[in-house]
């Protein structure tokens, strides 16, 4: 995983020649590509190793002490572990962080819409409080 200010560090050079006023290719109009507190980057160091399309929703999971624990979902990215155009900047996954408030809350609004019986509700809902423990007494 990468930290938020790695991130935004890469999404930054990756686009400068777009977002920079002093450059020849410098777009007024272009929304930049950033990531929210709630979500988190991941990268790996060799080309095109990455969640790609078809992947968003899938699990990023990430290994404590031997153990698989769900870290966050994908959510989105820019290529598929390649490097941004015109950069040696390896583009990375962008996903949502499942032990986040923001997250837990789409979740669980997502399941009351949609008219989940009562007793799947409480049980995903216990299995988010399980989960965000366990995230924060491991990254945070």
């Amino acid at each position: 995983m990468l930290t938020q200010e790695d991130c935004a560090n890469r999404f930054y050079q990756a686009q400068a020649d777009i977002t920079e006023p002093d450059s020849p290719d410098y777009d007024p109009d272009y929304i930049p590509l950033t990531v929210s507190d709630d979500q988190f980057c991941a990268s790996h160091a060799e080309l095109g190793i990455d969640s790609c399309q078809g992947d968003s929703g899938g699990p990023a999971v990430v290994m404590r002490e031997g153990v698989p624990k769900l870290a966050g979902v994908v959510s989105w990215g820019v290529g598929c572990g390649e490097y941004f155009e015109g950069t040696e900047v390896i583009s990375p996954g962008v996903y949502a962080q499942t032990a986040s408030e923001k997250t837990r809350k789409w979740i669980t609004d997502t399941i009351v819409s949609i008219g989940a019986g009562s007793t799947g509700k409480i049980l995903f809902i216990l299995f988010m409080m399980k989960m965000q423990s366990d995230f924060e007494e491991k990254f945070v």
